[in-house]
């Protein structure tokens, strides 16, 4: 029976994915320890193995989304997927990018604004201290258009957050993999504003989702987000539209 796995360390609430879809395992995104422990102990827990991770996909490349994907990628012999725009970021040839300097509600996430900055300055000048980076990993797989499927999922790009950013969908489970584009934690909203590149293009792929999954016929019925637990939904094609509405 295909199911979905979340887990999450307390830092943001920040939440990873592994799926089972009876052909191997997709993980999607690798949390924020060097080590991928976390990972590798669900494995464990469960009766799997490294090796059964067939796929690791990352929805975007800030620090805690891909900080275990070198240890999970080694483990496992399991491509990476990433977006295009991002893979120099990931492959540890540039530093993420900033977003803003000015605190942003929700406040508790401060500490994650200004760590992502102070990282982008500190790579400029040559310091890379190991807790604001991460070892490079190869992506052998450029995300770079809409409907592209990787395993059990479909790709939908949904820039703003960063500039790759991409929302995964799988039908069987009407499940949108959403990255950073909406979160649900501390409760359901847009993407975080001082964490987000460019908060209008985020709205703008808000809007995509709505017409992606109107267009098609389509339904979310959970969103599993990179900050906060899933979210089980009746109709969560209305439920995007009433954050756009209140944006």
């Amino acid at each position: 029976m295909p199911s979905v796995h979340p887990l999450y360390e307390w830092f943001g609430r920040v939440h990873c994915y592994v799926l089972d879809d009876g052909d191997g395992l997709t993980v999607i995104d690798a949390l924020g320890n060097i080590d991928a422990r976390k990972i590798l102990q669900h494995l464990h827990q469960t009766g799997r193995r490294p090796g059964d991770v067939r796929r690791i996909i990352l929805t975007h490349a800030h620090l805690t989304h891909v900080k275990g994907a070198a240890t999970l990628k080694r483990a496992s012999g399991a491509w990476v997927w990433a977006p295009v725009e991002e893979k120099d970021i990931i492959e540890g040839r540039r530093p993420s990018n900033i977003t803003t300097w000015i605190p942003r509600r929700p406040f508790r996430v401060l500490p994650q604004q200004y760590l992502l900055n102070i990282s982008h300055v500190l790579w400029k000048i040559g310091i890379r201290p190991g807790f604001l980076n991460f070892p490079p990993v190869y992506v052998d797989h450029s995300i770079e258009k809409d409907g592209e499927q990787i395993g059990p999922v479909i790709t939908i790009r949904t820039p703003g957050h960063s500039p790759g950013s991409t929302s995964f969908y799988w039908p069987e489970m009407e499940t949108l993999f959403a990255g950073d584009t909406v979160v649900t934690w501390p409760r359901f909203e847009l993407g975080w504003r001082g964490l987000t590149e460019d908060y209008k293009q985020n709205i703008e792929s808000v809007r995509k989702l709505v017409k992606w999954f109107e267009d098609r016929g389509w339904r979310i019925k959970a969103f599993a987000t990179g900050h906060g637990p899933i979210r089980r939904t009746d109709d969560g094609v209305a439920d995007l539209k009433q954050l756009l509405a209140a944006a």
